[in-house]
């Protein structure tokens, strides 16, 4: 096992919580920050109403150019909330593979949706000035206050076939499928109300629900919370279903027709919350939790959810990245390997190998360690264009506001 060492650190302003590469210009990254400031009133009492009064959540949207195992800071975009969770819209053939640099075939360049404390989801989009090499900018597009204000939409997953469609898990427990409308539409959504035309409560968990994740053909929802609960939910989606844009909203089918009843909840698998899901196969899934382990796990619709490999890898999984390996619909009678991106919270990054050689068990093997973050290691991803055999990875750290560049391969792998 490599301990990789950085390249490049640099310390942000406030606290990283998730970051994402621009699909239609990956030099450039964006990371979402989130700060919670307590203002401590010893004439006030300890009532949980007052309590949520006293919390100011804000944070930022940072871009930055990466080249060449260097950051420059382009823009900081401050926020009145907190930002939990950020994903680009992907393009349809984003979803089908893994482990391959983004190719521009989404009609929607640039745009980027944010998941708040204040129980919106916002979308951003990613611009450049009139004069070709101008540097890009952000600017904020709409605002979807789906939810009350007091909730925290604490991650999301865009579909990846329905470009308005996405499932947000909140800090009350829910998982909900949330319709967004087109521009015009969503100017209306603007201010203080709370719109619920255009939801579908999924799954309900009985502590905050960390995570969501479809499969790439779009047909199962996956959610996991702090209950320890990893619950499947299939989806009612004909196969000629249609692939539309965010601004047809005349042509779109009501979000009501998408779910069905969750298939199976599972409670015996994890020993605590679910934080991170990733279905790689049919019926195969790897997930990571706070139990410190990651897992691949057998999740067929029905029948008994099997382990088929698990390891420890010193510190809870909050998050995991595909940075290679075959995609969705292979053949499950060859051999697979996966080589997966590992954030571990309070023990740094982990590169992790897991294979299933044809007519064998599957394993799991930690090639790579990085530990030079001194606090939470919420988020990292690789650059998508050093996606060959020396991979960059950026990676970050929350309380110590941290983010380092390393690389994977050639010298640093074992």
């Amino acid at each position: 096992m490599a301990l990789i060492s950085s390249d490049f650190r640099l310390e942000l302003d406030l606290p990283p919580s998730c970051m994402a590469f621009c699909p239609h210009d990956p030099q450039y990254l964006v990371v979402g920050t989130y700060h919670l400031n307590r203002q401590e009133d010893a004439n006030q009492s300890d009532t949980q109403d007052e309590d949520h009064q006293r919390q100011k959540r804000t944070g930022s949207l940072i871009l930055l150019k990466v080249v060449q195992a260097h950051v420059t800071i382009c823009q900081t975009l401050t926020t009145d909330f907190g930002i939990l969770d950020l994903h680009f819209q992907p393009s349809i053939s984003e979803a089908h593979g893994h482990g391959q640099a983004p190719r521009e075939t989404c009609t929607s360049r640039g745009q980027l949706c944010v998941a708040t404390s204040t129980g919106s989801l916002q979308i951003y989009q990613i611009k450049r000035g009139m004069n070709q090499g101008d540097t890009p900018y952000i600017v904020h597009s709409s605002t979807y206050q789906f939810f009350p204000k007091e909730v925290l939409v604490l991650s999301f997953a865009w579909h990846p076939l329905l470009a308005n469609i996405v499932c947000a898990t909140l800090s009350d427990g829910r998982v909900t499928i949330c319709r967004l409308r087109s521009q015009e539409q969503s100017d209306m959504l603007e201010g203080d109300s709370v719109h619920t035309d255009n939801l579908v409560r999924v799954v309900e968990h009985d502590l905050e629900a960390w995570i969501s994740a479809f499969t790439p053909d779009g047909s199962i929802l996956f959610s996991g919370g702090d209950d320890a609960v990893l619950s499947y939910v299939p989806l009612n989606l004909p196969r000629d279903y249609p692939i539309f844009e965010a601004s047809r909203d005349s042509t779109q089918p009501a979000v009501a027709d998408l779910p069905s009843s969750p298939s199976w909840r599972d409670k015996k698998v994890h020993q605590a919350g679910v934080t991170s899901i990733l279905p790689v196969l049919q019926n195969i899934t790897i997930t990571g939790s706070y139990d410190d382990h990651i897992r691949v796990l057998s999740t067929p619709a029905s029948g008994r959810r099997q382990v088929l490999a698990e390891k420890n890898l010193g510190g809870g999984v909050w998050r995991l990245g595909v940075l290679e390996g075959p995609s969705y619909g292979s053949d499950m009678d060859s051999s697979v390997r996966y080589l997966v991106l590992a954030s571990c919270m309070y023990a740094g990054i982990r590169i992790v190998e897991i294979r299933c050689d044809r007519g064998s068990d599957w394993t799991i093997e930690i090639l790579a360690r990085f530990e030079e973050h001194q606090s939470m290691n919420y988020a990292s991803d690789m650059h998508p264009l050093h996606s060959d055999e020396r991979k960059m990875i950026v990676s970050t750290s929350f309380y110590d506001k941290l983010l380092c560049i390393w690389h994977f391969g050639d010298d640093s792998s074992p």
